[in-house]
């Protein structure tokens, strides 16, 4: 599906304070590719046996963004077009970055849709030797887009704790969130899913001079405001919520805060 919309914002920066406006030019057409990334088979086949073996698929590509930009329509009129210094200006912008940047399009159904994006390709476009635009592609962290707001569970814990998350994430497998606890005095923090055949995360003796404490459950990280190792205080059974209602019981005292940032299909 292609973008509609007139500006975009890429690294809290806003193309409009570049003169530029996204619009179809010379044939060069601005949109995201697919809207769902394919994925790749894997399995193996052996003698004598029909069937393969299936262990399973892995995503082939990468959600992919075309953005063509030309100078605003006041420019464009009055024949002012790029000049190096402000060729240089976007080129610093757009490229150059060592990690991606969050990326969002100005056009109302995808209000609520952000893109974690690396821009991967650069180009002039220019019509009598006068540049007057820029091509760009800008490769996402992965098949998916975000949620402009992550979702936030925030729960008062004193003793056990009862709750449900919704885990509204297009990919079909689990998602595993960030976990943030203040607990009040030390003690222990267990957090069960009865929804993923009752896996449950614990962190157990929490030292009492420790006030927070931040899980990612991705990376499978696990980091507090003193300079103490609490790996040896988990049993690394990190949460992941399955697609749809999870039922959570925790059991501590102290603040959780569960932070989600789902990933999206944005042509759904």
């Amino acid at each position: 599906m292609a973008f509609w919309g007139c500006s975009f914002t890429y690294d809290g920066k806003p193309c409009t304070d570049f003169d530029l406006m996204l619009a179809d030019a010379d044939g060069n057409n601005q949109g995201e590719g697919r809207f769902a990334s394919a994925v790749t088979i894997v399995e193996e086949t052996s003698p004598q046996r029909w069937r393969p073996f299936f262990y399973g698929t892995k995503f082939e590509d990468k959600l992919e963004l075309t953005l063509v930009c030309t100078l605003n329509n006041d420019r464009l009129d009055a024949q002012e077009f790029l000049s190096r210094q402000e060729l240089d200006n976007i080129a610093t912008w757009l490229t150059g970055h060592d990690e991606y940047k969050w990326l969002t399009i100005d056009q109302d159904d995808l209000s609520d849709v952000r893109y974690k994006c690396i821009v991967t390709d650069l180009s002039i476009l220019e019509s009598g030797n006068e540049p007057y635009g820029v091509a760009i592609i800008a490769t996402c962290d992965g098949p998916y887009a975000y949620r402009k707001t992550p979702s936030v569970t925030t729960k008062e814990l004193t003793g056990e704790t009862v709750f449900t998350i919704n885990n509204t994430s297009s990919h079909n497998g689990y998602f595993k969130p960030i976990v943030e606890f203040e607990p009040t005095e030390g003690g222990d923090l267990t957090i069960v899913n009865n929804s993923d055949n009752g896996r449950t995360f614990t962190l157990t003796d929490i030292p009492g001079a420790v006030t927070s404490v931040r899980v990612d459950s991705e990376r499978c990280l696990v980091e507090c405001n003193q300079d103490i190792d609490l790996y040896g205080n988990c049993n690394f059974k990190f949460l992941r919520l399955k697609r749809g209602d999870n039922n959570l019981k925790a059991t501590g005292n102290g603040t959780l805060k569960i932070t989600c940032d789902y990933p999206i299909n944005p042509g759904c």
